[in-house]
């Protein structure tokens, strides 16, 4: 197998991967491969469903911004993955056309925010950029990777709800993120 990208240089032709993608459990792996197993882990209760120290890559596309307990879940990664392990994470922040601007899901307090999602089985947790990327840190991860995209013709800071008024212009700007990171 040929990885062409920089980051990825360094990481064994073997692989065991746990990914929150539906599609990729039909992938086999290709002729050349040594081995890759992929796995399918989702959902998960508890980060006991997989041994400590036994995953060499984290994948998610879209994913993180609709886990609710974000902490626990870094927390998990942080156990699977071996020493030297690699994570990379797409991240989406906008409000998934439940309103009319990208970052309108920032206006709503919460009150109001639980009535709008009711008993959809997927929400989103609102969490911005740079709660993820405190997560990552608190739980032991270098971050080699950080690309920011930002929203346009979003809502005005005045218009935000009172528990997010304090978003930094980073994040308030911050419409998704891509972020690769490895632990030590």
């Amino acid at each position: 197998m040929r990885l062409l990208w920089h980051p990825w240089r360094g990481i064994p032709k073997a692989y065991r991967i746990f990914v929150a993608m539906p599609a990729l459990p039909r992938l086999k792996p290709a002729p050349d491969a040594d081995r890759i197993t992929i796995r399918y882990m989702v959902p998960w209760h508890e980060a006991s469903v997989i041994r400590q120290a036994t995953v060499d890559l984290i994948l998610s596309h879209s994913v993180l911004e609709h886990v609710v307990n974000l902490e626990d879940t870094y927390q998990g990664c942080a156990l699977w993955l071996k020493p030297g392990g690699w994570m990379s994470h797409q991240i989406d922040f906008t409000s998934h056309y439940l309103g009319k601007e990208w970052n309108d899901h920032w206006a709503y307090p919460d009150w109001m925010w639980k009535i709008i999602m009711g008993k959809r089985s997927f929400h989103i947790n609102r969490q911005p950029c740079s709660h993820h990327l405190q997560l990552l840190h608190a739980s032991g991860f270098d971050v080699v990777c950080h690309l920011k995209q930002s929203g346009t013709n979003g809502i005005k800071r005045s218009q935000l709800a009172q528990g997010w008024r304090g978003l930094s212009e980073d994040d308030f700007a911050c419409a998704g993120t891509f972020i690769q990171a490895r632990k030590p």
